[in-house]
Order: structure tokens, then C-alpha cells, then sequence
């Protein structure tokens, strides 16, 4: 099929062989005149309209790959692994070459995408290619909100294995045990209040149950083991996947009258329970934060992956 630009050429061909027959030479005169500002005109509409469709091309190319660059890097990634990613992605959308940037501690993703391409008329003044270059940012960072959460809680301090060097990525940890500081709690938690097992049980099944909940926001506990068939079944669902858990600094009460405060957002895969003792393993996630608090949450590898440029 013979492309617009093709036919418009093939057209203008036509007219001027026409008016050249003519026999009046001056015709042809003022189209020999007339034919560099016809051209013009011609580079201007269509290799114009083509300059304005690349830049926006690389603009997308720039943002994913910034984008799918930055949720590498949370997610633990090298920079030699992102740098792959990103290269991969921005010249799959039409990138001719791309450079990569990382910032702030390696928590940012600068990504430049430049395209070279012919023009179709503009050659005749002089500009047989054009280049066009666009730049993104995107960063990642701990949220401070989250929802879809296990009702299962830890102590902040607990993950604080070594004062120096913090929480270990693809640790093991406990989640649920007897060591909690409200008296007669072993870390479990209601949404709505009610303290019964079969609550519980559909809360473990269904974190989509849980609240959004933003650091600083308190939690109600459930009291004792709450070992029913109900519950241990719904823990047989989530071994071996990973899940979103509150962490707590602070805690009020005892009993079914006690309360967590939320410090920070911690992602574990199930690894097993027993009677009084549920373990996880330690890794990195990329999820959604809704708030717009500008704070700086403790990092428990629970983080949000935003554009910044």
C-alpha cells in the first residue's frame, strides 16, 4: 500500500511535468520558484508533526524505563542488573542510545533516551535527520501507609538484629510468639474489634480485609494463641508467599483492651507455624503508598516507587 507521503510526492511530480508542458515557459519559472517554499511548507507539516511524534516517543521511553529502573532498585537489584533493565526497555521503545544516572544513595533513576531519525523533506534545507532527546526521574522510598496487611504484628526492635547493620534481607524471623510486650498477646490483630478466632481466620485469608494504615496509627490486638483449624488453615494458604505485616514501637494495655502503634511496613514469605510460633523470610517489595506525608519512615524494605521528573 503507497503511504500518504508517497502519493503527495508522486502528486506534486505530476503537477509540475503539467505545468512545465505548458507553453508558457513562465509557468514553470514560478514553479521552480515556488518549489524550496513549497518544500518548506512540506517539512514544516510533515517532518514537524513527525519531530513533535518522536519526542513524545522518548518521553515514554525515558519514563518507563526510569520507572521499571527505580522498582529494580527497590527491590534490590544491582546497578548493573538496572542498568540492563533500562537499556532493554528503552530501546525496545525506539531509543537509539541511553544513558543512565543514579542519585540520592542510589534510591534515584535518571534516564536520558535520544532518537535519530531521517526527516522526509526537511533534507532539502539542509536537515536530513533530526535528534530528540528526553530525560526522567523516578525514585524509590519506605511508605508511610499500606494496606492488604496479615493481622500479625512485630516489634520494630525485633528486626534490629545488629545495631549497625539493621535488618537482613532473606532472614529468617518470628512473627508470632510469646515475647510480645502487652501482657496475654502474641501479635495477632482484628480490623473490626471482634476477637473470635473465625474473625481472625477470615482476616488471615483476606488482608484486602485490613484498613489502610499510615505510621503512627494505632491497632487492636486479639488475645492468645488463637490456634483453631480455621486459623491454621488459613495460614496453609499464605506458606511459601509473601505477605505485608505492621510493625510496632509502642504498646498499650494488655489483653483484648491492647494496642500497637504502627511504625513502619515489613514484607515476609511465610515460612512455616506450630502452636505458639510463626516464622518468615525477610525480602523487598514495591507497593503503593497513598500518603503524602513527606516524612522519613524507617526502611523495612517495604517501598514506593514514584516518578520525580
Amino acid at each position: 500500500m503507497t503511504s500518504p507521503i508517497t502519493r503527495l510526492l508522486q502528486q506534486i511530480k505530476i503537477s509540475v511535468r503539467r505545468l512545465c508542458a505548458q507553453e508558457h515557459g513562465v509557468a514553470a519559472i514560478y514553479v521552480a520558484l515556488a518549489l524550496p517554499v513549497l518544500l518548506g511548507f512540506a517539512a514544516l507539516a510533515i517532518d514537524g508533526s513527525n519531530l513533535y511524534a518522536q519526542q513524545g516517543r522518548m518521553q515514554t521511553a525515558a519514563d518507563a524505563a526510569a520507572l521499571a529502573g527505580a522498582q529494580r532498585l527497590a527491590q534490590g537489584d544491582t546497578t548493573t542488573q538496572v542498568q540492563s533493565v533500562v537499556q532493554t526497555l528503552a530501546t525496545a521503545n525506539g531509543a537509539n542510545s541511553v544513558s543512565v544516572s543514579y542519585l540520592n544513595s542510589n534510591t534515584e533513576v535518571q534516564v536520558t533516551a535520544v532518537h535519530t531519525f531521517a526527516t522526509f523533506f526537511a533534507g532539502v534545507i539542509g536537515y536530513p535527520t533530526f535528534s530528540v532527546q528526553a530525560t526522567a526521574k523516578a525514585h524509590f522510598a519506605a511508605v508511610t501507609s499500606a494496606g492488604n496487611l496479615l493481622p500479625m504484628t512485630v516489634m520494630c526492635d525485633d528486626m534490629d538484629t545488629d545495631a549497625d547493620a539493621g535488618f537482613t534481607y532473606g532472614a529468617t524471623y518470628v512473627l508470632h510468639d510469646s515475647a510480645m510486650t502487652a501482657p496475654g498477646n502474641r501479635g495477632w490483630l482484628t480490623w473490626n474489634g471482634s476477637p473470635s478466632a473465625s474473625t481472625l481466620a477470615d482476616n488471615i485469608t483476606h488482608p484486602s480485609n485490613s484498613p489502610v494504615l499510615k505510621i503512627g496509627d494505632w491497632m487492636n490486638a486479639t488475645t492468645g494463641t488463637n490456634n483453631s483449624s480455621g486459623v491454621r488453615s488459613a495460614l496453609d494458604g499464605w506458606i511459601n508467599k509473601a505477605v505485608t505485616i505492621p510493625l510496632y514501637n509502642t504498646v498499650t494495655g494488655n489483653g483484648s483492651n491492647a494496642r500497637y502503634r504502627v511504625c513502619a511496613f515489613a514484607e515476609f514469605v511465610l515460612l512455616s507455624y506450630a502452636n505458639k510460633t510463626v516464622t518468615g523470610k525477610f525480602i523487598r517489595s514495591v507497593a503503593h503508598d497513598t500518603s503524602t506525608s513527606n516524612s522519613s519512615p524507617p526502611d523495612f524494605g517495604v517501598r514506593d516507587v514514584r516518578m520525580t521528573q
